[in-house]
């Protein structure tokens, strides 16, 4: 018999210059992915950005897609804003083969050509 132990992960999408509309198709995961936090971080800049991180099976499907969370007004640039079910987002599990995005839906004009938009996500892969 073989035991397969569950994998942690870490998906990080950083976005230099983050424009209201930007949608960024980052990552294909493997296997199921259980979400168990999200860390949303601006560095540099004065203004602030919002998100959404979305999955689908289909990498065209930007601007749709499930859910997985959304979040408005990010500004901390020290430990970032962090999101954990179930009190900020429904525990979420990514299927298998399933394309993870993040979507850019608001950013402030005090985003400069220095700033960069870093959301990452942690979670357990399934065996």
């Amino acid at each position: 018999m073989t035991i397969r132990l569950a994998q942690k992960r870490v998906y990080t999408f950083p976005v230099e210059n983050p424009i209201s509309g930007d949608d960024i198709p980052r990552l294909r995961v493997p296997r199921s992915f259980d979400v168990q936090q999200i860390i949303a971080l601006k560095i540099g800049g004065t203004g602030t950005y919002s998100f959404a991180l979305r999955f689908s099976p289909n990498a065209n499907d930007q601007g749709a897609g499930t859910l997985i969370h959304s979040a408005a007004a990010i500004s901390n640039e020290t430990t970032g804003n962090t999101y954990t079910p179930p009190g900020d987002f429904a525990a979420v599990t990514v299927p298998a083969s399933n394309w993870i995005w993040l979507e850019i839906t608001a950013a402030s004009t005090g985003l400069s050509r220095v700033v960069m938009a870093h959301v990452q996500v942690v979670g357990v892969e399934k065996s």
